[in-house]
């Protein structure tokens, strides 16, 4: 019984120390704008801040496929007030290329600027530059520390008056306690300290911003996150946006430039016949003077 019972147990610690020495580390830094402080360079305690004061809140972490946009990894993990996460990844992730991308209760979305390949030890900080997200879609405080933008109560990636009737509800309930939605700051009581954030997330048109990945073409229609819609049949491709586009550039994966020309309206079109089967690219100049490129496979 007692060599029976010792083999079971080496084989135990054997397996975890495999499992161990197997596993991959995905360690994150990030912070969240209304729950940041600037003066002690940590987030509020969100959780509980009696019993748990170091614990802030809980936080998904999505890793993306950077060809494909497929979710390869999806996690919730309790970030410290000083904005670290740490994941151990399954195997089936390592040498994937792939964005970051952070998911809070009430804030913005936001992704890597660019795509990392999943090694054993990987790490990512958001907290230094706003160049590290993608879009460089961050909130910069007077230290430099940059923080993910608070607000988007409704995560449907953009701050707007939908998120205000949720937030002026709230306050007109005078609510107050842990853990509220509306309290961006995390100070327990929902009050115009939190509208006056959003009111300032609001008018500087503060969205979602995402990497497109790759389209193959396809009889039907795909609409984006950022507005422009796809439209193409066998021989035509057309592109529409809700905001004028004023010009067109198609480039190579190269970076060679095809084609340009200027659009002046919200819509236009390629005809496939003039492309041949390979990776491209549209940059598209937007009225409200913003890029957007959209990566685009013919096959």
């Amino acid at each position: 019984m007692k060599k029976g019972f010792c083999f079971v147990f080496l084989t135990l610690l054997i397996n975890l120390l495999v499992g161990k020495a197997n596993a991959q580390s995905l360690n994150i830094k990030c912070f969240f704008q209304g729950y940041y402080n600037s003066s002690s360079n940590s987030m509020a305690p969100v959780v509980d801040p009696i019993n748990y004061p170091n614990l802030f809140d809980t936080v998904k972490v999505e890793l993306v496929n950077s060809l494909n946009g497929a979710i390869v990894f999806s996690q919730n993990e309790v970030a410290t007030i000083n904005g670290d996460l740490n994941f151990n990844l399954p195997q089936t992730t390592i040498g994937q290329d792939v964005f970051i991308a952070i998911k809070h209760r009430n804030c913005v979305k936001t992704w890597s600027a660019s795509s990392i390949l999943i090694g054993l030890n990987n790490s990512y900080d958001f907290t230094n530059s706003v160049s590290s997200a993608f879009g460089s879609n961050m909130f910069t405080f007077p230290n430099g520390k940059t923080t993910i933008y608070s607000a988007d109560l409704n995560n449907d990636g953009i701050i707007d008056l939908l998120d205000i009737s949720i937030l002026t509800f709230d306050i007109n309930q005078f609510l107050n306690g842990y853990y509220l939605l509306t309290d961006l700051n995390g100070d327990l009581i929902v009050d115009l300290q939190d509208l006056l954030l959003l009111d300032n997330n609001l008018q500087n048109n503060i969205i979602e911003m995402k990497p497109i990945f790759s389209i193959t073409f396809l009889e039907e229609n795909i609409t984006d996150q950022k507005n422009i819609i796809f439209k193409y049949t066998k021989d035509q491709i057309e592109v529409a946006s809700k905001l004028d586009i004023l010009s067109m550039k198609l480039f190579d994966v190269t970076g060679k430039l095809i084609s340009q020309k200027s659009i002046n309206s919200r819509e236009f079109s390629v005809y496939k016949t003039q492309l041949q089967p390979a990776i491209y690219f549209f940059e598209l100049e937007l009225s409200d003077n913003t890029i957007s490129s959209i990566k685009f496979i013919i096959d």
